[in-house]
């Protein structure tokens, strides 16, 4: 059987990655600090290995990250910084002993400068990090900067010769994505009637809203 290890399981993103890899067949070992799936977060994990015990996995995907959108990424910049720095780090220094047929490496569309989020750049799934190492400071925030480093140090993982795979997801949404993001926040006011309808920016902005099924689908191809 197929076994599978799936960090920050019980968010958003993760939840449906480990509910899909479920259906496919694998064994899936999950782990979320916030659920207690494992006792104790992935970083536990990644230090029990370290430490000596080896479990083996074909698949990893690392969805672990501290997001709860905007108000966290723009308010508390710090820590969002300090936090997913270590998990990420964790993860690829146990990835570089441990051997793990495949990572999957949830980055995201933060992790592009913020003048190629606006109107004018749509279509341009462009390299981030390889042969321009100025770019993670224009990154949308400490979030993205973050991502930006971590697809790097994916880069540099899999030259080391552990398969590494980065997704960038976009503006992921679905029936039960918390209300502090954008689509189930702008469903919440519909439905209370709110007039004025308060949007963020002014009104001309375009966002690429991407369920999370096929969030998902994208990951397991």
């Amino acid at each position: 059987m197929r076994t599978a290890l799936v960090t920050g399981s019980e968010g958003f993103i993760g939840r449906h990655v480990r509910q899909s890899l479920e259906r496919d067949g694998y064994a899936v070992f999950a782990c979320d600090l916030r659920e207690r799936v494992y006792p104790g977060d992935c970083r536990d994990v990644f230090r029990h290995e370290i430490d000596g015990c080896r479990l083996t996995f074909d698949l990893v995907v690392h969805c672990a990250a501290l997001v709860n959108g905007r108000e966290t990424i723009d308010g508390n910049p710090a820590t969002v910084a300090a936090y997913n720095l270590q998990l990420d780090a964790a993860m690829f220094e146990w990835a570089l002993r441990a051997r793990p047929g495949r990572i999957v490496y949830l980055s995201s569309s933060a992790a592009y400068p913020v003048r190629l989020q606006g109107g004018g750049s749509f279509g341009t799934a462009r390299p981030l990090m390889e042969g321009r190492p100025g770019l993670p400071h224009l990154a949308d925030q400490t979030y993205g900067y973050v991502k930006a480093v971590g697809e790097r140090l994916a880069v540099e993982v899999r030259a080391a010769g552990v398969p590494v795979t980065v997704v960038r997801p976009f503006s992921g949404y679905g029936a039960d994505q918390d209300g502090c993001y954008p689509f189930p926040a702008m469903i919440a006011r519909a439905l209370a009637r709110k007039s004025p309808f308060d949007v963020w920016g002014d009104g001309r902005q375009v966002r690429d809203f991407v369920h999370v099924d096929d969030i998902c689908a994208a990951v397991l191809a």
